[in-house]
């Protein structure tokens, strides 16, 4: 999408089993906002690909992304993710953060942030994690008095969470609670 000055944009996707989906913002106009949230499940042999990028082409620009990936049972996804200011975009503020969980020792993930500036007095900043729930990290979670099964969905749960209350729409947050049931 395309923003115009003083423009707000929030964009939330989620994308589950074997796709591909890519995702550009780009804030031409002084002071526009975009803000991009995604939630992304591949299981059971599943290959899920996303690329999003933000672009500040105007100065006083502001957005966030948040990527929340997980992925089991086989489950590979590729993840590319990056901020774009311009020339033009100075004073801008965006940030980016990429983190992916992966529930076992068959999933694997690709987190790949990026920053491409072209001009001074900016703030920018990107991160991405990749995190394995061990098996002492559920055997530390049992020790309270939860079962297995429960254990990994309260992982889940404080995972996908954040996505899911920035969203601020019931329909997203419906989708992760189903994501949540079938997490094994």
């Amino acid at each position: 999408f395309e923003l115009h000055d003083e423009a707000q944009a929030t964009s939330t996707f989620l994308l589950q089993g074997s796709a591909s989906h890519s995702c550009i913002s780009t804030c031409k106009g002084s002071g526009a906002s975009s803000t991009m949230n995604a939630c992304v499940l591949a299981k059971g042999n599943d290959k899920a690909i996303v690329e999003m990028r933000n672009e500040f082409l105007s100065k006083n620009g502001s957005g966030e992304m948040l990527l929340k990936v997980l992925a089991e049972e086989k489950g590979f996804a590729d993840t590319k993710a990056k901020i774009f200011i311009g020339e033009h975009g100075n004073e801008t503020d965006a940030y980016l953060t990429q983190d992916v969980l992966l529930l076992d020792p068959s999933a694997k993930a690709n987190a790949v942030p990026g920053l491409e500036i072209h001009t001074n007095d900016v703030r920018a900043s990107h991160s991405a994690s990749v995190a394995r729930i061990t098996p002492e990290d559920l055997f530390y979670v049992q020790s309270r008095g939860l079962e297995m099964e429960e254990a990994r969905k309260l992982f889940v749960v404080g995972f996908f969470g954040a996505v899911a209350e920035k969203a601020g729409r019931p329909e997203v947050s419906e989708v992760v609670m189903k994501w949540i049931e079938q997490v094994n």
